[in-house]
């Protein structure tokens, strides 16, 4: 065997994982879970960039699923979405996620925060800028944890994550639920 050919197997050997054990087998699955991608999502984004690397070489259009990516997103849209969400059926994390693009939109057009207080003799305070600040963000961390590798996003575990957020903060907030209703009646 040449020194060449010797090399050739010791790099087989290292590309081949060793399954001895079962813990080695579930090893393997749990590493191709992580380092592979679909073949579907991988033809899609191979035909994207072909497609992509046509049109800038003045060979053809952009293909639209890279033109819809591009788009930013319509606030008259959003705001219909939001305020039709019964209409639409909206799921809760769908919902949410309307509701947090249309927030960053509007604060990108340097329109107000649809999460703050607004009013005729009302303005937002330093800590509401804050409390609005630490809601939105953690309903994005809800989403981004309800969100798999694919950007689907399972509404149950959004849902969990919404409820186990809401109990943590629910002693000030049926506090100030009861004192809310009290008034009212």
């Amino acid at each position: 065997m040449t020194e060449e050919e010797k090399k050739q197997q010791e790099e087989q050997q290292k590309q081949e994982p060793k399954i001895e054990t079962a813990q080695d087998y579930l090893k393997l699955v749990e590493d191709m879970k992580k380092n592979y991608v679909r073949k579907d999502l991988y033809d899609k984004s191979e035909a994207d960039r072909k497609a992509l690397a046509a049109a800038v070489a003045g060979e053809g259009p952009v293909p639209g699923s890279v033109q819809k990516q591009a788009q930013k997103p319509d606030i008259k849209e959003l705001r219909k979405q939001f305020l039709n969400a019964g209409e639409n059926n909206l799921s809760n994390a769908e919902y949410v996620k309307v509701a947090l693009q249309l927030r960053n939109e509007a604060i990108a057009r340097g329109e107000l925060d649809p999460f703050l207080p607004q009013g005729a003799k009302i303005s937002p305070s330093v800590d509401d800028i804050a409390k609005a600040n630490r809601v939105a963000d953690g309903l994005q961390s809800f989403l981004d944890a309800a969100t798999d590798e694919n950007g689907v996003i399972d509404n149950d575990v959004f849902n969990a994550f919404l409820k186990k957020g809401i109990a943590e903060d629910s002693a000030a907030l049926t506090a100030r639920l009861r004192a809310n209703s009290k008034k009212a009646h």
